[in-house]
């Protein structure tokens, strides 16, 4: 079965073992939260337009917050996903808003703000929040659950929101992907619907490596590293 290369334990903008891959002319799935300096190493490689990418472009509309301190602010990596589009077309570049918080309600609009921004036709890809313990424990020790209240509590000690509020949410979502969601059905990273972009033919059978991961079992993490990556989110699955 043919492997498709995906960017998942990192930021494909951030760390580029991805890139031989690439020139090999290998099917690949790119995860960033700045699609802009990913676009500046595309072009610099002549990969513009280059058949063998899909694009995931992160913005949750948190960028230069104190939850993604390093992370480009929204309205510049949306012109970076035009731009991008422009290149590699709708199917071939996705909007990710990913996580998505439910509380406060500040946060939960910075994502629905983004969902605007989507160039008509375009793919979108959602998640929400997962509270891990450490996560909680950097909230915490950030200081920030005053100034995002709720954020913690809204979980209940649970990983995730209670799973009528994330139904309620999805309607505020509609024609989006769903990624990762418990008791949700969901769309893998890596789905039937990337290998026919790719012109690919494989097995449609789950392979993920949590429970609630719906992707194919045909993607290859292309990343080594094994802790957070520059960016710093407060809410990053890494310890």
């Amino acid at each position: 079965m043919p492997q498709i290369g995906i960017t998942e334990r990192g930021d494909a903008a951030l760390d580029t073992p991805w890139l031989e891959w690439v020139i090999d002319n290998k099917p690949t799935i790119l995860i960033t939260k700045n699609p802009g300096s990913l676009l500046k190493t595309l072009q610099r490689w002549d990969l513009t337009g280059a058949k063998n990418i899909i694009i995931h472009c992160t913005i949750t509309g948190l960028g230069g917050s104190e939850l993604e301190p390093n992370v480009p602010i929204a309205e510049t990596s949306i012109d970076a996903y035009k731009h991008l589009i422009a290149y590699y077309g709708t199917e071939a570049v996705v909007l990710r808003i990913d996580p998505i918080f439910l509380y406060p309600m500040t946060l939960f609009d910075r994502a629905r703000d983004v969902l605007g921004k989507r160039v008509e036709g375009g793919r979108v890809r959602i998640s929400f929040a997962d509270m891990y313990s450490h996560v909680a424990a950097r909230i915490h020790d950030r200081r920030l659950e005053d100034k995002y209240s709720g954020i913690v509590t809204s979980y209940c000690s649970r990983l995730h929101y209670d799973l009528k509020l994330r139904k309620a949410a999805l309607h505020f979502f509609p024609n989006t992907e769903i990624c990762g969601e418990p008791d949700i059905a969901c769309y893998g990273c890596v789905s039937q619907r990337d290998l026919t972009y790719f012109g690919l033919t494989a097995p449609n059978y789950k392979g993920g490596q949590r429970q609630a991961c719906a992707c194919i079992n045909a993607k290859h993490e292309l990343l080594t590293n094994k802790m957070q990556c520059a960016h710093k989110c407060t809410y990053c699955y890494w310890r």
